[in-house]
């Protein structure tokens, strides 16, 4: 076919294959297409989920660009890849949600496909043009991004315990216990969870060399969903003095989290370093063996303060309802080894959840069931925004 609006045929039949499989991150990370379009950024990310995000920047751009010369038409192409891909509509329901004819669906869906195969390769070229080879270099800012993640609800207690168990060691060399007792309730932050225990470490580490032989007291406490992890220890300093402050890096690696290092001197003679978290935002568990599922409910909830925590299986959402607490549950029926009836009775069951909103969400409409069960509210699949957005203002989440 040659190329079309400027870019090859081929790349285009690319974009669609992507597209077809926007939601499933092992079937994207094996295309060619991933890892040029990674590599082109410098390779900091993982490519399956670097070409989502293009993806769907790409279908951003579509729908921002009101200075084309048929805007109504570009919102047209918008919407049907919208509810065709990011929605994963059929084509018979995005013929019906937009009023057209079958064939008329199938018809513009290529024309909105070539359109975002354009908008991408044009990225892609100024891209190229942009980047000029740079020195290989080893930074704090080059390893954060290698190995950062995106934040997600992160339970404390257990984060902490981790790095404790880490610093034991190093602790027992120096006669050092290290005294934390995890909270009563639980507590979650919005984090980066591999980038927030290598900062929980470092800092404990370097306390640990601060402190005389005996005990570095760990306490959390939580005021206004703003999470704040405070050690009290005695310095070890010849002579008095204060203590060295935390070493730049390792509050370099706090700042990029949005988490804030304080240090005090008490009267006492006791050492006081305050890990201030960012403030955290309402948690809302999905559990669901669909993972296009939980993207779609992420992507409703783009402009809105709630941070969306994952569980593929009911074990696992069993496990992350009793570790993050969250403030509202989205349950599946269908699904494997367990279905959602008996989750829903195991976590009413539970002193921890047997409060937390819980909406059943499933293609089997059986809603006198999940309301005798204990649930908060029932909604069929396929689920739009607005059914998303209304059911958990209903619950007090929005």
């Amino acid at each position: 076919m040659g190329e079309v609006y400027g870019h090859p045929a081929s790349f285009t039949d690319q974009v669609k294959d992507a597209l077809e499989h926007i939601y499933d991150l092992g079937y994207l990370q094996n295309l060619p297409l991933a890892h040029e379009l990674s590599a082109r950024d410098g390779g900091l990310e993982i490519a399956g989920q670097h070409l989502r995000r293009e993806l769907l920047a790409a279908l951003e751009a579509i729908q921002l660009s009101t200075g084309a010369p048929a805007p109504m038409r570009q919102a047209r192409l918008y919407n049907l890849l919208d509810l065709r891909y990011v929605q994963m509509m059929t084509l018979r329901e995005t013929a019906q949600e937009m009023n057209v004819s079958l064939r008329q669906v199938q018809r513009d869906l290529d024309h909105a496909i070539d359109s975002l195969a354009a908008v991408l390769w044009a990225r892609r070229a100024s891209s190229s043009s942009d980047s000029a080879p740079a020195p290989h270099v080893s930074s704090l800012d080059t390893e954060v991004a290698r190995i950062g993640d995106v934040s997600a609800p992160v339970a404390i207690g257990p984060l902490m315990q981790q790095a404790a168990e880490t610093i034991r060691p190093q602790a027992a060399l120096r006669g050092i216990e290290i005294a934390y007792q995890p909270p009563d309730g639980g507590l979650t932050v919005s984090t980066e969870r591999l980038l927030a225990e290598l900062a929980l470490i470092n800092v404990l580490s370097q306390i640990v060399e601060q402190a005389e032989p005996g005990l570095v007291a760990v306490k959390i406490a939580s005021a206004a969903r703003a999470p704040a992890l405070t050690f009290q220890y005695t310095l070890a300093l010849e002579g008095g003095g204060n203590a060295p402050p935390i070493n730049l890096q390792i509050t370099q690696l706090c700042d990029r989290l949005g988490w804030r290092v304080v240090e005090q001197d008490n009267p006492d003679g006791m050492h006081t370093v305050c890990i201030q978290m960012a403030a955290g935002q309402p948690v809302l568990l999905v559990i669901d063996d669909n993972e296009g599922l939980v993207e779609l409910i992420r992507r409703y909830l783009t402009q809105h303060a709630c941070q969306v925590a994952a569980a593929t299986d009911a074990r696992e959402g069993l496990q992350l309802a009793q570790t993050l607490r969250p403030d509202a549950i989205v349950l599946d029926v269908m699904m494997p080894e367990m279905h959602g009836w008996e989750v829903l009775q195991r976590l009413r069951s539970s002193p921890v959840n047997r409060d937390t909103p819980i909406i059943v969400c499933s293609v089997i409409a059986n809603p006198k069931l999940a309301q005798a069960l204990g649930a908060s509210r029932f909604l069929p699949k396929p689920i739009s925004q607005q059914d998303v957005l209304s059911a958990l203002r209903d619950v007090g989440v929005l």
